[in-house]
C-alpha cells in the first residue's frame, strides 16, 4: 500500500510539475494569437498560486532533475507578478476612504442620444447631491467590446461617492472616426447637465481604445472640427484616466507589436477608415499626442503595464513627454510586470494600484507617483 500511495504521489506530483512548466513557457514565450495571450495573461496573473505548484510538484517527485526543473518553472511563472506587487508597494496610492453609503444602485441601458446609451451607477442613499462624474470609455480596438467591461472599478468609484456612466458609442468599421469620439462628447454634455453631477469635478477614464477615445474628448474639448454627436457644450473636463491606451496612431501603425495578436494595423484600418501610412497628417489628427498642448488645468493619468504584449508602453510614454515638453506633466506609471488589460483581475496587485490611483484622481489626493 505504501508503495502505490510513492508511485501515485510521484503520478500526481508529475502532473503538477507539466502543468506548472506549462503555465511557465505561456508566461514566457511569444503570444502570436489572442486565444495564446489570453491563456499567458491568466498565467501571469495566476503566477503566486503556480509558483506553490512548483513546490508541490518538488516535492511530490522522485528524480532530483524534476525537481529542479519544477521549482525553475515555479519561479519563472511568479517573476512578472512579484515584480507589479514590488512597484505598487513603493507607490501606494493615497486615495480616500469611501462614504458610508449603503452601496450602489445601477441603472442600465439608459439612453443618452440615439448612438449612445449607458450604464448608470449611483451611490445608494446619496440624495440628489452634486457628486463626481466619471465617465467610462470601453476598449475593444474600436471595432468590438461593450459597457460592463470592468465594473468592480465602476463600483468602487460610485461607492465612495461618485456618479458613473459606463458608455456604449458606435463601433468601426461601420463607424468610422470621428463617430465614436463624437458620442463620447455627446454622452459628456448630456451627463453633465444633470442636476445631481458636480459641473466642475467631470472625469473621464478609458482603457485600450477607450482609453485613446477618453483622452483625446479630454484633449480636444472645444474643437470645432471634432464637434459632438449631438447638440450639446464641448467643455474640458477635470481630468482624465487613460489605462494602457494607444496614444500615437502613425506611431501604432509603424511600429506594432511582433507578434500581435490583435492585428494592431487592421484595427487602426478600420477605425480611421484609412490606413495611417496612407494619410499619416489625418491619422496624427485623430491622435492624443497631438493636442498635448491643450491639457493646460487637465490632470492625466496614464497607468501602462511595461510587459504590455498589445500597445506597446511606448504610446502612454510617447503622450507623457509631449506632455511634459508642453508644460504639463501627467501623472505616468509604467508598472513592471503588468501585461495588457491588467485592471479585469480583480483584487489583482495591479488592479488594485490602478483602482487607487483613478480614486485619487477623481477624489483630489494628491499623487505622489512619477511626474
Amino acid at each position: 500500500m505504501r508503495e502505490y500511495l510513492d508511485r501515485l504521489r510521484g503520478v500526481l506530483g508529475f502532473l503538477v510539475l507539466l502543468i506548472t512548466v506549462g503555465t511557465a513557457l505561456l508566461a514566457w514565450l511569444p503570444t502570436p494569437t489572442f486565444g495564446l495571450w489570453i491563456a499567458h495573461f491568466i498565467a501571469v496573473e495566476l503566477g503566486r498560486g503556480l509558483f506553490f505548484c512548483g513546490v508541490a510538484a518538488a516535492l511530490a517527485v522522485r528524480r532530483p532533475r524534476w525537481r529542479i526543473v519544477a521549482l525553475l518553472a515555479g519561479v519563472a511563472v511568479a517573476i512578472p507578478g512579484e515584480r507589479t506587487r514590488l512597484y505598487v508597494s513603493a507607490h501606494p496610492a493615497e486615495s480616500p476612504p469611501p462614504e458610508a453609503l449603503a452601496g450602489v444602485t445601477v441603472a442600465s441601458d439608459v439612453e443618452l442620444s440615439p448612438t449612445v446609451s449607458a450604464d448608470l451607477y449611483h451611490p445608494a442613499g446619496a440624495s440628489d447631491a452634486k457628486r463626481p462624474l466619471v465617465v467610462v470609455v470601453h476598449g475593444g480596438s474600436w471595432r468590438a467590446g461593450d459597457k460592463g467591461e470592468v465594473p468592480h472599478v465602476s463600483r468602487a468609484l460610485a461607492a465612495a461617492g461618485a456618479r458613473v456612466a459606463d458608455l456604449r458609442y458606435r463601433l468601426a468599421p461601420d463607424h468610422p472616426h470621428p463617430a465614436a469620439l463624437a458620442d463620447v462628447k455627446c454622452a459628456i454634455g448630456r451627463l453633465r447637465a444633470r442636476a445631481d453631477v458636480d459641473d466642475d469635478r467631470v472625469f473621464l477614464l478609458g482603457r485600450s481604445a477607450g482609453g485613446h477615445l477618453a483622452l483625446l474628448a479630454a484633449l480636444t474639448a472645444g474643437l470645432p472640427e471634432l464637434p459632438p454627436a449631438c447638440p450639446v457644450v464641448d467643455r474640458p473636463v477635470a481630468g482624465v484616466a487613460g489605462l494602457y491606451p494607444t496614444t500615437d496612431l502613425v506611431f501604432g501603425d509603424a511600429a506594432p507589436p511582433s507578434p500581435d495578436p490583435i492585428d494592431n494595423r487592421g484595427a487602426l484600418r478600420d477605425f480611421l477608415g484609412f490606413s495611417p501610412g496612407e494619410d499619416a497628417v489625418r491619422a496624427a489628427a485623430a491622435s492624443p499626442v497631438k493636442y498635448a498642448d491643450r491639457a493646460a488645468g487637465l490632470r492625466v493619468l496614464l497607468i501602462h503595464g511595461e510587459a504590455d504584449r498589445l500597445v506597446p508602453a511606448a504610446h502612454s510614454e510617447r503622450l507623457a513627454a509631449a506632455l511634459r515638453s508642453a508644460g504639463h506633466p501627467p501623472e505616468l506609471h509604467l508598472v513592471p510586470g503588468a501585461d495588457h488589460a491588467f485592471d479585469h483581475h480583480p483584487g489583482g496587485p495591479a488592479d488594485a494600484f490602478a483602482t487607487g490611483r483613478i480614486l485619487a484622481l477623481v477624489f483630489g489626493a494628491t499623487p505622489d507617483g512619477p511626474p
